[in-house]
């Protein structure tokens, strides 16, 4: 199972799972087309051995019909082009609360829950007897009317997996056929991040 989109800047953002729906990792890269021929540099991240491994990816592609991926780490696969992208994006569609697992690139999966109100805003809080992690964050519709938010979070609390104080930023996709919310953010250095799947 593969989730990967291609944006209008070029960035490529991607989540990597096995059919029963597990997560494996994610990929960050950034390309440029030439003809059918798409090609860019970028990290591949597996939540399986928690490492982060930098390379290069080219893929054969067809204009919103298929495209064959392959990186210089082994990563390959193919997909068709899901016309859900070219829904606009809207906080009304998005707002609601979110069932999920969250995994970053070097901790294990967790269940979550993420809550996002009708102006974007982001809300997640794990409490423990003394473990504690407050998530807060904005979700925003990118200028390009895709289906596509930008996302920013930030983190403090003794539990987060990141570190207190880290903040991340990414995008996030809200397939409206399944109610399911994918997203992906990285820190600044591009070294680690989190990942939350979802459904409402």
């Amino acid at each position: 199972m593969v989730n990967l989109a291609v944006l209008e800047n070029g960035e490529t953002w991607g989540i990597t799972g096995t059919n029963a729906g597990v997560l494996t990792g994610s990929l960050y890269g950034n390309v440029s087309t030439s003809g059918s021929t798409l090609s860019g540099t970028g990290k591949s991240f597996s939540f399986v051995s928690g490492t982060a491994e930098s390379g290069t990816l080219s893929c054969s592609v067809s204009s919103k019909a298929s495209l064959s991926f392959k990186t210089s780490v082994g990563t390959t696969f193919t997909g068709t082009y899901s016309t859900a992208y070219d829904q606009p994006a809207l906080l009304s569609n998005l707002a609601g609360n979110y069932s999920g697992f969250a995994v970053g690139g070097a901790t294990p999966a967790r269940a979550a829950t993420v809550v996002i109100d009708v102006n974007g805003n982001i809300s997640n809080s794990y409490v423990s007897d003394s473990l504690i992690c407050n998530t807060s964050g904005k979700a925003t519709p990118r200028a390009s009317g895709k289906n596509i938010f930008n996302i920013e979070l930030s983190f403090s609390g003794n539990f987060c997996a990141l570190g207190n104080g880290a903040t991340t930023s990414g995008v996030g996709y809200f397939d409206t056929t399944n109610r399911q919310l994918l997203a992906i953010t990285l820190n600044s250095a591009k070294t680690d991040g989190l990942v939350f799947v979802g459904k409402r």
